[in-house]
């Protein structure tokens, strides 16, 4: 892919890219030549610059889906999108527990936990312990929602579970009242 090309879909600047249009029409024409990870999409997608409505990205709608083998090829291509927020601050995993996709959500634990590079523990720990808009972890909304699959899925992971939200409540304090656990269904 030309230089030109390849740095435009990386900064996600769209004014280099209509400019690189204007000097060459047909650019985009020979991108059927280019292997598939080296498209503008897939280089712009791969450093967090494809976003749609609400601010999902590609992973997001796989994720929404619950596609293990697709999430699978889509995370070995861009491990990086792991870190995609929507715009009400949510990650890969609250996208998981919101569509009761337990499978995803264990694999994307089980793809952070196995991680193994430089630093991933401090992002494994980032990720996990994430706070979305209104201040609630991904534990927060699994328990909320009822899911005690997922609870039981983020506890034998590495988040925190007296981190409280922007009311003050803990996961355990929205849990069942009964109780004080979730409801197995």
């Amino acid at each position: 892919m030309e230089e030109n090309l390849k740095t435009a879909a990386q900064n996600g600047d769209m004014n280099m890219l209509y400019t690189l249009l204007g000097e060459d029409p047909y650019v985009l024409d020979r991108i059927d030549d280019i292997p598939f990870v080296d498209t503008p999409l897939h280089v712009a997608a791969c450093f967090g610059h494809v976003q749609g409505r609400e601010g999902k990205t590609p992973l997001h709608y796989v994720v929404e889906q619950g596609d293990v083998d697709l999430l699978t090829e889509f995370l070995s291509a861009c491990p990086q999108s792991i870190q995609d927020v929507t715009i009400q601050n949510e990650t890969a995993l609250y996208i998981a527990v919101k569509n009761d996709k337990v499978n995803a959500l264990d694999f994307l634990l089980g793809g952070l936990r196995q991680a193994c590079y430089q630093g991933s523990d401090i992002q494994e720990r980032k990720i996990i312990n994430w706070k979305d808009d209104e201040g609630n972890t991904v534990l927060h909304v699994a328990t909320a929602m009822n899911q005690p699959k997922a609870v039981r899925l983020l506890l034998s992971s590495n988040i925190e579970v007296n981190v409280k939200n922007s009311m003050g409540l803990t996961a355990l304090d929205i849990s069942d009242p009964n109780n004080g656990q979730v409801r197995e269904t």
